[in-house]
């Protein structure tokens, strides 16, 4: 990154906490933003997909991420963070959004 404060400034809003590889080349990240809340990032072979939510508001009993209902909406900066984690390890080019975290 060219910019040390802007690496500094994006460290601080998220952090990969784990990373969990699939067989097709996909991954999906579990990322820790500054508050301490999770959400997940997908990193697929020409794109990222970043959360915008922490929690969701459904509910489905199955789910676990609805368990705890909608917590918070991720801030713009936390969003651009999961994105340039996610292109860290690939050359995703393109992104897409899921509401829920």
């Amino acid at each position: 990154m060219a910019l040390p404060e802007l690496a500094e400034d994006l460290a601080n809003l998220a952090r990969v906490q784990s990373e969990h590889p699939s067989a097709d080349g996909s991954a999906r990240l579990l990322v820790t933003l500054r508050d301490g809340q999770a959400v997940e990032t997908v990193r697929l072979p020409r794109t990222a997909c970043v959360s915008t939510q922490v929690g969701c508001a459904v509910g489905c009993v199955f789910c676990m991420t609805g368990r705890s209902g909608l917590l918070r909406q991720v801030g713009s900066a936390e969003i651009i963070a999961q994105v340039v984690l996610a292109r860290q390890q690939s050359n995703a080019a393109q992104g897409s959004v899921h509401g829920h975290g």
